[in-house]
C-alpha cells in the first residue's frame, strides 16, 4: 500500500512532493547494502540493475510520466554508442532532449499535472545526457585535459567510446535520477569500474552521511519555525500587503524569499546523503578521505557568502559547476567573462522552467552579475583580497554583504510566485524597488570600472 497519500496529510504538502520525499529517504537507507551487494559484480551487471532500481524508483515518482524521460535516455544511448564523439551527436542530444524539456514546459504552462511531474527528473536527465554528449566529442577531438584543474578532471573523458546499458545506469542511478544531485559521467564510469577508490576496502561514509542528514533535518525545523511567524507566500499578492509601509514591505519580501530557500536546502541535503551512504560521493585529498564528491550546498558558506562566486561554489552546486564547465568555459575565450556569466545565467533560467516568475528575476540578476564583479575587483585592487583584512573587518564586510542580497533577494520572490500576472502585482505592490537599484548599480559599476582601469595605467606606466 503507497504511503505517500497518508502522509502528504500530516506532513502538509502535495502528494507528489511527498513521493519524492520518501525516494530521498530510500535512497540514504538502500544505499550502502545496495553497494555492498553490487561492488563485486560486473561493470555490465551493475549497470543494468542501477537503471532497473533507477527506474522503478521514478516510476513511482512520476508513474506513466516515465515514458518521457526513458525515450529520450534510450535514443540518446544508443546514438553516442553508435557515433558518439561527434558534433551531430552533440547537436542532436541538444536539439531532442532540451527541446523535449520546453515541450514539457509549455505543457506546465497549460497546468497539466502529469507533464508536470516528468519534467523534474527530466531536468537532471537532460544536463546528464547533454554533458556527456558533449565530453565524447572533447575526447574524440583531442581536447586538452587540465589535470590542475579540479572542474576539468571531474567532466573531461579519455575515451569517446560509450556502451548503451552504461548511458542507462548512468541516467537512472537510483541516488541521483530525481532531483539530483548532477553527478559526472567520469565519476559513475570510474566508480562502477573500481577506479574511483577501493570499494573493497572503502564503503559508503554512513557517519558523514548522517551529518547531512542532520543539517537537513536542522533545516527542516527552521523551515517549520520560520512558517510559524511569516505570513504565505500569497500574502505578497493581498490589499494588506499593499498598505504596509516600504521598508516593512522589503523586510517581508526578502523573508519570504529565504523561507522560500530553505526548502530547497534540505532537498539539496537529502539528496546527497543516498550518494554519500552508496559511495559513490568519494573524494581522495590530501587531508584523507572524503565524501563531498556530489555535494548539493554547503550551508554555511551559502549563509555567509560574499560573492556570486561564493553563491555558486556554496548553493546548488553541482549544477553550477556542469553550466561553469560546459557553457560558461566555452564561451568565455570568445564573448568574455561577463557576458559568459549572463549566458550562464539564462540557460539556468531556461532550463529551470518557462514561468515568467522564473525568468524576471533571473534577469533582474544580470545588473547585479556584473555590480558584483566591478565591486570586487575594485575592493582587492585598492584595498586587498578580504580574506586578508583582520578579523573585525571581515565581519563587518560580511554582515554587509549578507544584507545587502538578502534585501536583494527580496525582490525575486517571483521564483515562488511563478505566474506573469502575480509577478506585476508583486513588482508594483513594492514600488518596482529592485528595478531602482539596479539603475543604480549600473552607473556605480562603470565609475567603479574607470577607477580600476586608471590604477591599472598608473601601475602599467610606473612599471615601464
Amino acid at each position: 500500500m503507497d504511503p505517500a497519500p497518508k502522509i502528504a496529510l500530516i506532513v502538509g504538502i502535495d502528494e507528489g512532493g511527498t513521493r519524492i520525499l520518501l525516494t530521498l529517504i530510500a535512497s540514504f537507507i538502500f544505499g550502502y547494502p545496495y553497494n555492498l551487494m553490487t561492488r563485486k559484480l560486473s561493470p555490465n551487471l551493475q549497470h543494468t540493475l542501477n537503471a532497473i532500481t533507477g527506474i522503478a524508483f521514478m516510476y513511482y515518482c512520476i508513474g506513466v510520466g516515465i515514458i518521457h524521460c526513458l525515450f529520450d535516455i534510450c535514443v540518446i544511448a544508443i546514438l553516442l554508442n553508435l557515433a558518439g564523439g561527434t558534433l551531430a551527436s552533440v547537436f542532436i542530444t541538444w536539439l531532442l532532449v532540451f527541446g523535449h524539456l520546453l515541450w514539457g514546459y509549455t505543457h506546465v504552462l497549460l497546468e497539466d499535472s502529469e507533464v508536470r511531474n516528468w519534467t523534474t527528473p527530466h531536468t537532471v536527465i537532460t544536463l546528464k545526457l547533454i554533458g556527456l554528449a558533449t565530453s565524447l566529442y572533447d575526447a574524440k577531438t583531442g581536447k586538452k585535459i587540465n589535470e590542475k584543474s579540479s572542474i576539468d578532471c571531474q567532466f573531461a573523458l579519455n575515451s569517446s567510446r560509450v556502451q548503451v546499458m552504461e548511458v542507462l545506469g548512468f541516467c537512472c542511478l537510483f541516488c541521483s535520477c530525481i532531483v539530483g544531485p548532477q553527478i559526472p559521467f567520469r565519476r559513475y564510469r570510474e566508480f562502477i569500474n573500481g577506479t574511483l577508490y577501493d570499494r573493497e576496502k572503502v564503503g559508503g561514509n554512513m557517519s558523514y552521511a548522517l551529518n547531512r542528514l542532520g543539517i537537513a533535518i536542522f533545516y527542516s525545523i527552521i523551515y517549520v519555525i520560520i512558517s510559524l511567524y511569516i505570513p504565505p507566500v500569497k500574502y505578497l499578492l493581498t490589499p494588506m500587503f499593499e498598505r504596509q509601509a516600504l521598508w516593512k514591505k522589503i523586510l517581508l519580501s526578502a523573508a519570504q524569499f529565504y523561507f522560500f530557500y530553505k526548502q530547497f536546502t534540505f532537498v539539496w541535503l537529502m539528496a546527497e546523503t543516498g550518494c554519500i551512504t552508496y559511495g559513490i560521493s568519494y573524494v581522495k585529498e590530501d587531508s584523507g578521505h572524503h565524501w563531498r564528491g556530489c555535494a548539493c550546498v554547503f550551508p554555511l558558506k551559502w549563509e555567509t557568502a560574499t560573492s556570486g562566486r561564493d553563491l555558486a561554489y556554496a548553493m546548488n552546486i553541482s549544477v553550477n559547476t556542469w553550466v561553469i564547465y560546459y557553457i560558461y568555459k566555452r564561451l568565455m575565450p570568445y564573448i568574455g567573462p561577463l557576458l559568459s556569466q549572463i549566458a550562464m545565467a539564462l540557460f539556468i533560467c531556461i532550463w529551470h522552467g518557462l514561468y515568467p516568475g522564473i525568468f524576471f528575476p533571473f534577469l533582474h540578476q544580470i545588473p547585479l552579475i556584473y555590480f558584483d564583479r566591478i565591486v570586487h575587483k575594485y575592493i582587492e585592487t585598492f584595498y586587498g583580497k578580504p580574506n586578508d583584512w583582520s578579523v573585525p573587518s571581515q565581519v563587518v564586510f560580511t554582515l554587509t554583504y549578507v544584507v545587502y542580497l538578502n534585501i536583494y533577494e527580496g525582490f525575486e520572490v517571483p521564483f515562488a510566485l511563478l505566474t506573469l500576472e502575480n509577478t506585476l502585482q508583486f513588482y508594483k505592490a513594492v514600488n518596482y524597488y529592485g528595478f531602482y537599484i539596479n539603475l543604480i548599480e549600473i552607473p556605480i559599476g562603470i565609475f567603479l570600472n574607470h577607477l580600476i582601469r586608471s590604477s591599472e595605467l598608473k601601475t602599467l606606466k610606473k612599471s615601464q
